[in-house]
């Protein structure tokens, strides 16, 4: 029997992996210019949200292993799937925007990528990631 935080890991997985095929199709259309978009920024959401979906499972599979209380692993389920759902969001929206976002940029949107890119996906992945290590580091008590 699998916990609600290990059912929402699976099911979240599940629909960012479908997401990210659509973001792939419309990286497909920006390429051969049916769509007004970078394709290959489009291509980039599709692997990161593919990516994304392969943490979100690797959670999954070791949430049995994580010693931590079950509203804390319900915490770190949604702290993992949150920077991953934004990461593919943020970097689609980026390919329509023809933006880069990687730095304070000379226009508003390269500074609205890279502020939104910090505080909804690096931060958050960074500290998903810490709590995810340190509950499968914790000895059971």
């Amino acid at each position: 029997m699998h916990d609600a935080s290990t059912r929402l890991l699976a099911a979240a997985g599940a629909i960012l992996v479908g997401i990210s095929l659509l973001i792939g199709a419309a990286a497909g259309l920006a390429m051969t210019n049916k769509i007004d978009a970078d394709g290959a920024v489009l291509l980039s959401a599709h692997l990161a949200g593919l990516m994304g979906a392969f943490m979100i499972f690797g959670l999954g599979w070791s949430m049995p292993m994580v010693n931590l209380t079950p509203a804390a692993k319900m915490r770190l389920a949604w702290l993992v799937i949150i920077p991953n759902y934004a990461n593919l969001i943020i970097t689609a929206v980026k390919a329509f925007l023809r933006v880069h976002g990687l730095d304070f940029g000379p226009t508003g949107g390269d500074t609205a990528i890279f502020v939104a890119l910090n505080i909804l996906v690096v931060l958050p992945a960074l500290a998903a990631t810490g709590a995810w290590v340190w509950g499968l580091m914790r000895k059971p008590a």
